[in-house]
């Protein structure tokens, strides 16, 4: 039986394994010694999730554009995987560019553009913030720090649209642990924050004036000048 070589359609009863990781059922583009090759279409399943790009020995090889469960692909293939540089649009709205690894994103200079006009540059992997960053919220805080999973996690700095700044430790996207917290008006605090406010024994410097203070949960319960 001759092979099949050059355009053509390929069309099965149902969703089939057609390689080690490919699954689907209706094919048009090019055919090389009977494997899928040069550009073509793979419909891949019923419910329209498709890839449409070039293919090589039967395998998702080059540029192509990937959409799955409305997220949407658009980058490097490289055997059957996304690998090299790429950008996702997720289904959120998010839109990643970075590098792939086959077939998950992992960049330390990747971007992450959110709905909301946010602006993430750094570390990525994943699709999430993970490693050394900088994120630009819509409401005009910066933050400079570590992520990890797509939360605040470990050193970083905070400067906040209102004047506000933060510099020190963080947890689980909130300040938690030793850092300085200086309000707009210049006075500081310089000690421990919990889950987001002041707590525990700190320094607190305001004009000329420096003080011993105790918060309990962000309420001052005593202070005495040094």
């Amino acid at each position: 039986m001759d092979a099949r070589h050059g355009t053509g359609k390929l069309q099965l009863h149902k969703v089939a394994q057609l390689g080690p990781t490919l699954f689907g059922w209706r094919y048009t583009g090019g055919f090389v010694e009977d494997q899928f090759g040069g550009h073509g279409t793979l419909l891949l399943d019923v419910e329209g999730n498709k890839y449409s790009g070039n293919w090589k020995d039967g395998v998702r090889s080059g540029c192509g554009r990937e959409e799955i469960g409305g997220d949407v692909y658009e980058g490097e293939f490289e055997t059957d995987m996304r690998h090299g540089k790429g950008t996702l649009t997720t289904r959120e709205g998010l839109i990643v560019e970075c590098q792939f690894v086959k077939g998950v994103s992992n960049d330390l200079n990747g971007c992450i553009h959110f709905p909301d006009g946010a602006l993430y540059r750094g570390a990525v992997r994943g699709c999430s913030r993970h490693g050394e960053g900088r994120m630009q919220f819509a409401n005009g805080d910066v933050y400079d720090g570590e992520y990890r999973n797509d939360s605040r996690h470990g050193v970083g700095m905070l400067a906040c649209g209102s004047g506000d700044s933060y510099q020190g430790m963080w947890a689980d996207d909130a300040m938690h642990g030793g850092g300085t917290f200086t309000h707009a008006d210049g006075t500081a605090y310089e000690g421990k924050m919990s889950n987001g406010v002041k707590h525990g024994t700190a320094v607190l410097k305001t004009g000329a004036c420096t003080f011993k203070v105790v918060f309990k949960h962000n309420v001052l319960e005593k202070k005495e000048v040094l």
